[in-house]
């Protein structure tokens, strides 16, 4: 199998904003800002309520790479995501490729028409998980625990992000899963051969992120989803496949 990562250096910013802070992948936005020293750490002492903010603001990610030689002459390429937590807008080389709306559930996308054999720029625009929550919760309330956010359960999303008598609210805006390329392989073993396709893959380890592109022997159906749409502030059925 044929890896190419693209883990490593990334740029990340506040969406609307115009400077660029540089971003580790893998990493999330709490962790780019801790590191950067923009926030404090919030699991000390009452930084928890200073960094509230992080959360209710959307988030930019990008990078640009250039796809190996052998790749690009393939007849499908394609995007693979998985674990992206939880509101994501995904767009290659300008043009916007789908949404996700559930960080336990994988997303794939043919993006074959749109890999330039050079450079290629890949964001990744993360929404406010808190808005979207409160949006949903002054349409029609619905229960929680009572030391989180409310609202959380609205989301696809891991309902300890927003606040359990253990855990503080942070919802991350961030890529978290645990599928590595090993469990890729065997997940494609016995499916119909496709020498010539091959998957750019998100992979994560945890609280890792990573990306990679590799030939792949088949593809799975992708069933179909609710998807957020921010720029409408709906939810709508989306053929994902």
């Amino acid at each position: 199998m044929i890896i190419q990562s693209l883990a490593g250096r990334w740029e990340f910013r506040q969406a609307g904003t115009q400077d660029w802070l540089p971003a580790d992948v893998p990493g999330g936005v709490h962790t780019d800002l801790l590191a950067l020293g923009k926030i404090p750490d919030p699991f000390v002492g009452d930084n928890e309520k200073r960094v509230q903010w992080v959360a209710e603001q959307d988030w930019q990610y990008r990078l640009m790479f250039r796809p190996e030689h052998e790749f690009i002459n393939q007849p499908h390429i394609w995007l693979v995501c998985d674990g992206l937590d939880t509101l994501a807008s995904i767009s290659l080389n300008g043009v916007h490729v789908g949404n996700t709306a559930n960080m336990f559930r994988q997303y794939r996308w043919d993006v074959k028409s749109l890999l330039q054999s050079d450079s290629n720029a890949l964001d990744i625009i993360f929404h406010s998980p808190v808005r979207y929550a409160a949006l949903s919760q002054a349409i029609r309330p619905l229960p929680g625990v009572s030391q989180a956010l409310p609202g959380g359960p609205y989301l696809r999303k891991a309902p300890c992000q927003f606040g359990w008598d253990w855990g503080p609210q942070l919802p991350p805006e961030e890529f978290i899963a645990e599928v590595m390329k090993e469990i890729i392989r065997d997940r494609v073993a016995g499916t119909e051969e496709n020498p010539g396709s091959y998957l750019l893959v998100f992979w994560f380890h945890r609280m890792m992120r990573h990306v990679a592109l590799f030939p792949a022997r088949g593809v799975a159906t992708v069933t179909a989803g609710i998807v957020w749409r921010p720029d409408e502030q709906s939810l709508t059925a989306h053929n994902l496949t």
